[in-house]
């Protein structure tokens, strides 16, 4: 009974051996050992490869199943792969094989992460992270937080907190309204003085806009948008 056992778990473990070394010629171990080449040829580190066809038995053939990338290549738009791959030693028998697939780009797009009302001024606290692949963006989604906070959602649009965002479904908060009188600060290297003006136009944080001083004869500067009620025209220090 003992030795019959001892036979049984000699011949599983035999079956298992065999199992865990063909695994390592499956397609995808090899579109694993292809991305790390691959990585040092394209100017992203987020990405899959897909080989296009895949036969079973091309490892099968050889006794050496050690596996090597003998030449591989990337298309210009770094969309596409061509390879050169061999199982053991070509010289003694190996087999080489030409392969061919996609590469699919990942990235990690900013999203709501709970819905918010419209003119609600949004904040890094609304925003989290979902990866997307290259095929699921356009170019007209928001890509970096920057493209999202402090900015609202438009009047009238309704939208999945869980999806990319639009550019065009997000609008600038106006801080400084036309004809509103604003308190705009001039800064140098020596001194900091303030002024108060008429704003020619509406202006959103970060906008250089027109001002209107005096009473008289009226002139007018240009200063940037700080924030509700307030400008500035900073020199260089």
């Amino acid at each position: 009974m003992v030795k019959l056992l001892r036979y049984i778990f000699f011949t599983l473990s035999f079956f298992i051996e065999v199992e865990v070394k063909a695994e390592v010629f499956t397609k995808i171990s090899v579109e694993k050992s292809l991305v790390a080449e691959i990585m040092q040829k394209v100017a992203f580190t987020d990405f899959e490869v897909a080989v296009d066809t895949w036969q079973t038995g091309w490892a099968n053939s050889t006794d050496d199943k050690s596996l090597s990338i003998i030449e591989l290549s990337v298309t210009p738009d770094q969309k596409r792969f061509n390879a050169v791959i061999a199982w053991g030693d070509p010289a003694k028998g190996g087999v080489i094989k030409k392969i061919s697939g996609n590469i699919k780009k990942f990235m990690m797009l900013p999203i709501l992460s709970a819905p918010v009302g419209q003119k609600t001024v949004i904040t890094e606290s609304n925003i989290s992270y979902v990866r997307f692949s290259d095929d699921q963006i356009n170019p007209g989604m928001a890509l970096r937080k920057e493209d999202i906070v402090g900015k609202f959602l438009k009047a009238g649009r309704s939208l999945q907190f869980d999806k990319p965002l639009q550019m065009s479904d997000l609008e600038v908060p106006v801080l400084i309204k036309k004809g509103e009188e604003v308190r705009i600060k001039y800064v140098d290297r020596f001194f900091e003085i303030s002024i108060v003006a008429t704003a020619k136009s509406n202006g959103c944080a970060g906008e250089r806009i027109s001002f209107e001083v005096g009473t008289e004869k009226k002139k007018t500067i240009q200063a940037t948008v700080l924030g509700s009620g307030q400008a500035e025209i900073r020199e260089s220090l």
